[in-house]
């Protein structure tokens, strides 16, 4: 029968090498058939044994037995219930006619009805389970025709598929699983759960692949049966089957199971066979174990079967676990009193082969496809596996199994924050535990964790360890996990655990055999030269030398089996043999690598003349193995030698490893290098262990952050994955993974993202890293963002110069001359502006970064030279750029407050504490003090200065102690006013008192130099800010219920020298000089706007109530001073409610709280009252007629129209008594007035007649519109437009694709124009069929809008404040001036034309429509050029783009937006615009014509 397989050695991998956690991950290929394959195992043994009964056919007609039983139980069910059921029908039907008693007799008969029709349904399934088991039977008529090939006097042996018995062992062994874990339920639970509801269909399922797999076998047909794999038997119905989990973090390259790495034929069999029993125990709902070893024999023998049947047909997986009776002591060892345990923990030293066996087990159990996950560790210096372990296995569960999918998306599908969390409970309990709280298993699921004590350090490892022997009582049952580790202290973390198995691997009695078998295997079996004088002598002594340690032996036979010049293989086994004597296990490992390195540089050999090559080789190989244990992703040998060039070739030092380091052999220089065994890794980092060998960690992150440097400044190139258009975001390009892998090869990938943490890591720097590091921060600053915005990594980036940008009294930069802080933060700025645009399109680095980089910066001075084809700022102002901006330490912590010193300093708080920092560069000079706890953050501060210093006063957000710093000493002093409430406001009168007002009512009096604290004032309201004299007398403070003004910007704080502010915004401060800060408008809704009849005037008014009208300069946007406030204004009973200009710009009017309808004319520059309401009120509105002559005032539920010049008017009251007027709208010719009102809580548009004030029209629909001619109205019904005539008639209807704010028609002679805002702002031609002809840039919601008398300015007043004019002239009188198909108008972001995009057309050509809403402005698209600009206020990217919003024309930082000048926008009041020349912007396909590198 030829000879045997190769004996499968534990503990070491198949090539030779042990295994080291996740080194590979290539696919296992089980040699067929798999261990796991128990049935068919069983059945090979039988046929070779004259076909005895194979014991899974015992097992399973034990099985028929039991199912047999259940259905005779059932019957016996039955003969009770259907007698009850034909009685109580019977009574049924005699209630019929009592009906205070029949309701309930019909219940009872109805429910006993269902449970019979349960109960028949129940006793068919049952008989369905007799038909599978039959079918069953009918497949293993095969063993008859595999007895005649065994017979088969010409050729005996096996001639069948073995991939296709392996697969009838797997279907066997699953349906298996199916029965036992159907059968082991109790009859009322099958009935009451409904877990088998699909019962039918599945053993459906399985009996056709049963029968499937028959004639496959018979036919040899070249198809493969679908195996049928019932792991889930209930699950949730219907449960997030449309979330998304793709930003869950997922560690790529932590799975097991590659052939490699797992234990070799022959080996570890009686751990595997414990951990396979442990696994395969069933757990029944209420935790008992079921059939507890469905692969016993009926002895409780093992019949773990053989896959590598010796000659006369006996397995070799002999049972060294077995007693003498043959009874497998593993038989139930793993289940306890409560049932079989959850979690088995795999525990022994280095180099003992835990990793082996958890290779083996994974492969074992995916082959049987019930491998949930698996993970392996791996030790480095950013591991970051700790946090990526419960997320990767949730998402390896849900690839596993659809059931598992839905229900882990309807636990996290809806909660980005929950999907990204690191809190490892939480990542358990939600992706984990929840999901899988009501999914019941049939038969084991696996998941397997290795290397558990290399998952970060010892806080990391016990935080992990203790988590999952915490919650190790509530796996579901049936998922096991297997866990491996060598740490002692995380092995006592488990123990005494009920629902964990502990096995150490000192107590397996079959290591020392296994050595044997595996060095034989490596150097006589199978040696991969001729090993001269190596005999089975050599190989028991080997064994014996190893102490157990399979990694000692792996090293030893690929030492002695590899060519090594001057010395025979006997030689080396000698000297191996021979050192290993009389050492210690524990130091065994370290002595044989001492000896592998020693040998290789010929330590202890060498003359005087060799000393110096020897020291020049040994520092070559730290070089090289510094780089391979600090590195924070592994390299292949190939990147290894291109980043090592600039300091050795790697090529002379890795070949020789091949003992020690995975991955350094020409035919697997494309795999990862890592040390075989962690051993090795731990020899090398240990000083005391590894003497002349060991590797620094500060020498190792020196020499790969200047190593990183000369790779990025080598080989980082303009345009490096030579994208062909500007116009596609990173993620549209189709190709990019392909144009990254060709362009950026993982030396130079790795140097771009990890150069800085390197740097930061290391303790100390050399002058060697000056030239490299100025370099690449004048030359390859832009072509590294590339890169970074392209592999999405933008991340690192920004916090690698924001961590440098800390440094600045850190001594490395103290002691290295020539490099610029200065520059560093400069780059730290520009990266936190345009962080956006890098990140969405690498070639908007150039394009809209780098034109709005700060003047005279570093980045400016070094870059734009060299920008020849891009935007250019027209009138940059200095107000758009901070002079300098830092971020805290604590970068996710928000800003609270921010104070002032007299001495050159700031004082920051923030969520730790506050900060000092110098206020004219912005480094942090003091952090918070240690000690405090600042739960929720720090909350308001003050200071105190004297000639002693700055003494810092602060109290926590919601706390009621203040603490008294003196940053100089560091002497902290903490006072406790006797207070429920939390301090909101701090004051120094003077550098002995301090003031601090509570939430609980109170202003304290803290006396400094006593401690002393007396209650000043006690109020029912908190004090939110208290303010004192110069004497320190309390002049004035603010109650949170007191009238304040409170602005929705950033807070602001003034410098001691005036001359500059500062302002924060969540965890950034920002300064700028006080010269370069221009005044805005509104800080709220604008409600109102006017102009004049000439253009000369715009008016406003916003939402805010006191707030006066505002009015600006029509020609220049600018703010020109509102009339002056009448004598007395300044009483709170006076606040302004409404105001309005004339149209000729002469009158305002205005009406405030208290009823009083004032008049100021132009002329007289004086106010003086008109009329006075009888009683007050809070809302009001008011207007003046389109001749100027009369105007409208809405008061309360009154309306008083009252002629200017006379005084004369008329009032009526309109709609409920208790409403408010709050507009008043005179139609174009004055002779209507439309005021909307309510009646029954409904709202409607009242017209009237503005001299009789008799009703005309009512419109139940808002906003409203006159006509210019005064004939129509238009108004806005559900998502229509209406326009009627003013009797009512309706004469048109259309539908925009948006919703609708605001309504105005455009004046004109030559047709009818309607303008519509609602985000943007659309003009459509209302002549005939609506039709859209002008659509303007979204800005945020559009509140109101007043077009100029000529039709040709539109003044829009927006939600944020801002009010901007747009030239509507696209309906000018002029039909020269009118668009038409053959003159688009260009896109001019400036008032010079010169400034126009000169290809604009080109952005237009081919650009898609984005969508069906879109189709309305076809149009428009068609007939004029223009843009969209993404920063209303849903889209807030900062892009302008194509219509269709699908190609990048260019970005705009934030603080840029409001004041650009767009397209058909003339001005932004209150504001300068910002314009910009777009005369030489090149874009799309040219886009790499912009940068002369």
């Amino acid at each position: 029968m030829g000879p045997p397989p190769p004996a499968h050695i534990e503990g070491v991998s198949a090539g030779g090498e042990p295994s080291q956690d996740g080194v590979d991950d290539r696919p296992a290929i089980l040699e067929p058939p798999d261990l796991a394959g128990k049935v068919l195992d069983e059945t090979s043994t039988a046929v070779a044994s004259h076909l005895q009964a194979p014991r899974p056919l015992e097992v399973a007609t034990g099985m028929m037995d039991k199912a047999d039983t259940t259905a005779k139980a059932a019957h016996t069910i039955e003969s009770t219930l259907k007698p009850v059921l034909e009685k109580l029908e019977v009574f049924c039907n005699v209630m019929d006619k009592v009906a205070e008693v029949h309701p309930y007799a019909k219940m009872a008969w109805t429910i006993l009805k269902g449970v019979y029709t349960v109960v028949q349904n129940q006793l068919h399934r049952d008989q369905s389970i007799l038909g599978l088991f039959a079918q069953m039977k009918s497949l293993y008529e095969i063993v008859y025709d595999l007895q005649k090939q065994l017979d088969d006097i010409a050729n005996p042996g096996i001639k069948s598929p073995k991939e296709l018995l392996q697969r009838i062992s797997i279907q066997t062994l699953d349906c298996c699983f199916f029965v036992r874990s159907y059968g082991s339920l109790p009859f009322a639970k099958r009935m009451t759960k409904g877990i088998f509801s699909n019962v039918d269909k599945r053993i459906t399922e399985y009996c056709a692949a049963f029968g499937s797999l028959k004639q496959e076998f018979y036919d040899k047909l070249h198809v493969n049966t679908h195996l049928v794999v019932s792991r889930v038997l209930q699950a949730v119905e219907g449960a997030g089957e449309k979330a998304t989990l793709s930003d869950m973090p997922y560690k790529q390259g932590a799975s097991l199971g590659d052939k490699s790495k797992q234990c070799l034929p022959g080996t570890r069999t009686g751990i595997l066979d414990r951990m396979s029993m442990w696994a395969n125990t069933d757990t029944s709902e209420d935790g008992k174990p079921v059939c507890a070893n469905t692969g016993a024999s009926e002895d409780g023998g093992s019949v773990r079967a053989n896959t590598d049947a010796s000659e006369d047909g006996g397995s070799v997986w002999a049972n060294t676990d077995a007693s003498e009776d043959g009874r497998s002591v593993w038989a139930n060892a793993d289940t306890g009193e409560d049932g079989p345990k959850s979690l088995f923990v795999l525990a022994g030293p280095a180099g003992t082969g835990k990793s082996a066996i958890a290779h083996s087990m994974t492969a074992h159990y995916r082959a049987l496809r019930r491998l949930a996950a698996s993970f392996g560790f791996k030790r480095g210096p950013k591991s970051d596996g700790l946090t990526m372990l419960f997320p990767t296995i949730a998402q390896d569960m849900a690839d596993f199994d659809e059931d598992i999918r839905k229900a882990l998306c309807a636990a996290v599908g809806d909660d980005k924050a929950l999907r990204t969390t690191h809190d490892l409970e939480r990542q358990l309990e939600n992706f984990i535990l929840k999901p899988l709280s009501n999914i019941v298993f049939s038969g084991p699921v696996l998941i397997v964790i290795d290397a558990l004590d290399e998952c970060g350090d010892s806080s990391d490892q016990e935080e992990l360890a203790g988590l999952l022997a915490r919650r190790a009582k509530d796996f579901p049952p049936n998922l096991r996990i297997l866990i491996t580790s060598r740490a002692e202290f995380i092995i006592e973390i488990f123990r005494g655990r009920d629902n964990v198995v502990i096995q150490d691997m000192g107590a397996v009695d079959s290591t020392l055999e296994d050595i044997r078998l595996y060095v034989r295997s490596r150097l006589i079996i199978e040696p991969l030269f001729n090993l001269p004088k190596i005999d089975e002598q050599c190989c028991e002594e080997l064994a014996e030398a190893s102490q157990g340690l399979f990694q000692w032996a792996s090293v030893a036979c690929a030492q002695i089996a590899r060519r090594t010049p001057g010395l025979a293989p006997s030689d080396i086994y000698e000297e191996l043999v021979g050192s290993a004597r009389g050492v210690s296990r524990t130091n065994l490992l370290d002595k044989l690598y001492k000896d592998v390195l020693s040998r290789l540089f010929n330590i202890g050999n060498e003359t005087a003349m060799d000393n110096a090559g020897n020291e020049a080789a040994l520092d070559r190989f730290r070089s090289v193995l510094g780089m391979i244990c600090y590195s924070f992703e592994p390299f292949s040998m190939d990147s290894l030698v291109a980043m090592c060039q600039s300091y050795c070739d790697a090529a002379l030092v890795l070949p020789f490893l091949g003992s020690l380091l995975s991955g350094v052999t020409y035919n697997t220089s494309h795999d990862p290098v890592r040390p075989i065994h962690t051993s090795f890794r731990d020899f090398l980092l240990d000083p005391r262990r590894s003497d002349i060998f060991f590797v620094d960690s500060n020498d190792a992150h020196q020499r790969f952050t200047v190593a990183s440097l000369r790779v990025m400044n080598k080989e980082l190139v303009f345009n490096i994955c030579e994208l062909k258009s500007s116009w596609d975001r990173n993620d549209k390009v189709a190709d990019l993974a392909d144009r990254i892998k060709k362009h950026i090869p993982h030396h130079l990938s790795y140097s771009c993202r990890f150069w800085g943490h390197h740097l930061l890591t290391a303790s100390s720097l050399d002058s060697q890293f000056v030239h490299p590091f100025n370099k690449f921060l004048s030359e390859k600053l832009l072509s590294w963002l590339e890169v970074m915005s392209l592999t999405t990594t933008m991340s690192f980036a920004i916090q690698i110069f924001d961590d440098l940008a800390r440094l600045k009294s850190n001594h490395y930069f103290k002691t290295l001359e020539g490099i610029s802080m200065d520059a560093v933060h400069d780059i730290s700025n520009f990266l936190d502006m345009s962080q956006p645009a890098i990140l969405d399109s690498a070639p908007h680095i150039y394009l809209s970064a780098l034109p709005f980089v700060r003047p005279n910066s570093f980045v400016a001075n070094k870059y734009l030279p060299k920008l020849q084809h891009t935007l250019r700022i027209c009138n940059p102002s200095l107000a758009d750029w901070p002079m300098w901006r830092i971020l805290l330490p604590d970068r996710y912590s928000e800003v609270s407050d921010l104070v002032f010193t007299p001495f050159g300093t700031c004082v920051v708080a923030t969520e730790s504490g506050p900060y000092i920092l110098d206020a004219t560069s912005g480094s942090v000079i003091h952090e918070p003090p240690d000690g405090i706890d600042m739960s929720g953050g720090c909350g308001p501060v003050a200071i105190c200065a004297s000639e002693a210093g700055v003494q810092v006063v602060f109290a926590p957000k919601f706390g009621s102690h203040i603490h008294i710093w003196s940053p100089h000493t560091g002497y902290i002093r903490t006072v406790s006013p006797n207070s429920h409430g939390s301090i909101l406001c701090l004051s120094f009168p003077d550098n002995t008192k301090l003031f601090a007002g509570s939430s609980n009512g109170d202003i304290y009096r803290i006396d400094l130099p006593t401690g002393e604290v007396t209650v000043l004032y006690h109020s029912n309201e908190p004090f939110s800010y208290v303010s004192f004299s110069s004497d320190g007398t309390l002049v004035a403070h603010g109650q949170t219920s007191g009238q304040a003004e409170v602005f929705d910007t950033t807070t602001h704080a003034y410098s001691a020298d005036g001359q500059h502010i500062c302002a924060y915004s969540r965890n950034a401060v920002h300064r700028w000089h006080l010269d370069t800060v221009v005044p805005g408008g509104h800080v709220d809704t604008v409600i109102s706007t006017y102009i004049s009849d000439d253009g000369r005037w715009i008016a406003t008014r916003s939402w805010r109530v006191g707030t006066m009208m505002h009015l600006w300069d029509g020609a220049t946007g600018k703010a020109i001073d509102p009339p002056p406030r009448m004598d007395g204004d300044t009483d709170l009973e006076s606040i302004e409610l409404a105001s309005s200009m004339s149209p000729d710009a002469i009158f305002v009017a205005s009406v405030c709280k208290f009823g009083t309808i004032r008049l100021w004319e132009s002329s007289t520059d004086a106010w003086r009252t008109v009329w006075q309401f009888e009683e007050g009120g809070k809302k009001a509105a008011i207007e003046f007629s389109p001749d100027g002559r009369r105007f409208a005032c809405g008061f309360g539920n009154e309306l008083r129209v009252q002629d200017v010049e006379t005084g004369e008017g008329k009032m009526t009251s309109m709609g409920d008594t208790n409403d408010d007027i709050r507009r008043v709208r005179f139609s174009p010719d004055g002779k209507n007035i439309a005021v909307p009102v309510w009646e029954e809580e409904k709202p409607y548009w009242q017209v009237i007649n503005s001299d009789t004030l008799e009703d005309v029209l009512r419109v139940t629909s808002f906003p409203i519109a006159f006509s210019p001619d005064s004939t129509h109205l238009a108004s806005r019904e559900g998502s229509d437009i209406v326009v009627q005539q003013m009797n009512g008639t309706i004469v048109q209807r259309f539908t925009p694709p948006t919703r609708i704010n605001a309504l105005e028609f455009l004046p004109s002679t030559t047709g009818v124009y309607l303008a519509t805002a609602w985000e943007d702002i659309t003009v459509w031609d209302m002549t005939s069929t609506p039709t859209p002809v002008l659509r303007l840039p979204c800005f945020g919601y559009v509140i109101s809008m007043a077009c100029s008398r000529d039709g040709k300015r539109l003044v829009a007043g927006y939600h944020d404040g801002s009010v901007r004019v747009w030239d509507v002239s696209i309906n000018s009188d002029n039909p020269a001036q009118r668009v038409v198909v053959d003159s688009p108008t260009p896109i001019c972001f400036s008032t010079t034309p010169d400034h126009a995009l000169p290809s604009s057309r080109f952005l237009m050509e081919h650009d898609p429509i984005a969508s069906y809403q879109e189709d309305e402005y076809k149009t428009i698209l068609e007939q004029r050029d223009t843009v969209n600009v993404n920063w209303g206020l849903r889209e807030q990217d900062g892009w302008v783009t194509s219509p269709s919003r699908h190609r990048l024309l260019f970005w705009v930082p934030p603080d840029f937006r409001d004041r650009l000048l767009m397209p058909g926008q003339q001005l932004v009041l209150g504001v300068e615009p910002l314009e910009l020349d777009v005369s030489q912007f090149v874009h799309g396909s040219d886009w790499a014509k912009c940068y002369q590198a």
